[in-house]
């Protein structure tokens, strides 16, 4: 790793480990949601894909019914034990300046149809800019 890439990690882990440690307001509230479908409450943005990985893809969305554009992370069933370590990361650096803010949790699990169609989407605020991957690699 490059003394630039080490700079960043280091200062990131310190950063986080100073949110962690902070006493912090009343985070606020993620939305859950285990008896709707994604579908029944946002929308795709046309050529909205913003990348992917692992285990799953990112892609803008809107609120059915609202205007502000957010980005969702789907992943399936097989990635439900880091989905639950995301989400807890989340909610204890929901203040951290520079962690982006999960929205919504939509897990359709029980509506699926068959184990194959179970999501999970991780609602948040959409961050413009360039991807961490692509900062990191220059």
């Amino acid at each position: 790793m490059n003394s630039a890439k080490r700079a960043i990690a280091s200062k990131l882990n310190r950063s986080c480990s100073q949110a962690s440690k902070q006493s912090v307001a009343k985070p606020p509230k993620v939305v859950i949601y285990k008896d709707k479908k994604f579908d029944d409450l946002y929308n795709a943005v046309p050529n909205g894909k913003l990348g992917e990985g692992f285990a799953g893809e990112v892609f803008k969305v809107k609120k059915k019914g609202g205007k502000e554009v957010f980005a969702c992370k789907s992943l399936k069933e097989q990635g439900h034990f880091s989905v639950k370590n995301e989400v807890d990361a989340l909610r204890v650096l929901t203040n951290h300046p520079n962690i982006m803010r999960l929205v919504a949790v939509i897990d359709d699990r029980e509506t699926a149809k068959s184990a194959e169609e179970a999501e999970v989407y991780l609602i948040y605020e959409l961050v413009p800019g360039v991807p961490l991957g692509k900062v990191i690699e220059d």
